[in-house]
């Protein structure tokens, strides 16, 4: 049985549903090349009409991941404005779970992980962890 929406979200999918569908597009980019390469191991020739099929699927699995991801950034801007978010745990907007839109964090609480700000993979990778030998160093050398 489907669960019901949340009346206050704003109409059609939420940025966490976009964000989702974005990131199997770009599964679709990642995993187009070992598709391709397990194809020719089995035995399919690898021919030009190949390669063409390889790249053309690259393409369109990479515009459908530009579409969405750019969908998605505009419904997160929406929900901004309508003070909550289905992808950011940022303090003063309400966390709300990206299907059913029920909340699961108010705004005037403090974010259940206040070292994320989003899920992106970049981002994290760009975080110093205070217990790292990095952010040991940073302190020694002070801030500039």
């Amino acid at each position: 049985m489907p669960q019901e929406r949340d009346l206050a979200l704003i109409p059609g999918l939420t940025a966490g549903q976009w964000e989702t569908r974005a990131r199997i597009a770009l599964a679709g980019v990642v995993g187009a090349i070992p598709v391709a390469l397990i194809a020719v191991a089995f035995g399919a020739p690898a021919t030009p009409a190949l390669a063409g099929v390889t790249v053309a699927v690259l393409v369109a699995f990479f515009i459908v991941w530009i579409v969405l991801a750019r969908r998605s950034l505009a419904t997160v801007r929406a929900e901004r404005a309508a003070g909550y978010s289905t992808v950011l745990d940022a303090a003063g907007f309400q966390l709300r779970h990206p299907v059913t839109g029920a909340i699961e964090r108010a705004a005037d609480e403090v974010p259940v992980t206040p070292g994320r700000v989003s899920r992106s993979l970049i981002a994290g990778m760009l975080r110093v962890r205070p217990d790292s030998p990095f952010a040991k160093r940073l302190g020694e050398s002070g801030p500039d």
